[in-house]
């Protein structure tokens, strides 16, 4: 076998593990209400995926699962039921209010947003022991690392601009989108743009 070969055999497994894992995500996510500690589950499932741990994809999934269920999903209603509150607040009053109240509800919206995003990262990447931590982390993260959530956010409207004009990248946006997104976030903090993954493997 040439090395072009070895190549497309790795590239090919590689796809093969992230449309499994992308699968596994959208089906642990049919509930709706699962759909947190689903996508939580896929990314600490790929973080290990990226450091070569690429065996037993499904079990680790599962463990991964039960072991983030609980905190995720209590999170996932938290956070949604205040991201309900504060855009019903702003739909229904924000055209009436005046300069300083608009300020202040898009200042709410902004600090939602970060919060929302830290709170995920949090749980995809962080190790925490109580709602307490978990939350202390969370609003850490969200003030001190503004530039990373945004990185994110940016990756995360690229994917969705693809699916919209690529719908044969389904079976891989979910697992492919957190891939890029940890590829480039590990390169961020480390410095390194050959991180991981395919790079390391090729």
């Amino acid at each position: 076998m040439n090395l072009l070969e070895i190549k497309w055999f790795t590239w090919g497994e590689k796809l093969y593990d992230l449309i499994l894992i992308n699968t596994l995500i959208i089906v642990f996510s049919l509930p709706i209400f699962t759909i947190g500690p689903a996508i939580v589950s896929g990314a600490r499932l790929i973080e290990e995926w990226i450091k070569g741990e690429s065996y037993g994809i499904v079990s680790r999934y599962l463990k991964h699962f039960k072991n983030v269920f609980l905190y995720t999903l209590l999170s996932t209603i938290n956070i949604s039921i205040w991201g309900i509150l504060i855009f019903s607040v702003f739909n229904r009053f924000f055209m009436e209010w005046a300069i300083v109240q608009r300020a202040f509800i898009l200042f709410v919206t902004i600090e939602w947003v970060l919060l929302t995003c830290a709170l995920f990262w949090e749980l995809c990447e962080g190790e925490f022991k109580s709602l307490q931590t978990l939350y202390s982390n969370t609003f850490i993260r969200a003030h001190h690392g503004v530039l990373q959530i945004l990185y994110g956010l940016g990756i995360l409207l690229v994917a969705v601009l693809l699916l919209f004009l690529f719908n044969w990248l389904i079976p891989v946006i979910i697992s492919g989108t957190i891939y890029v997104i940890k590829i480039l976030s590990n390169a961020y903090r480390k410095g390194d743009k050959n991180v991981g993954g395919f790079e390391n493997s090729i």
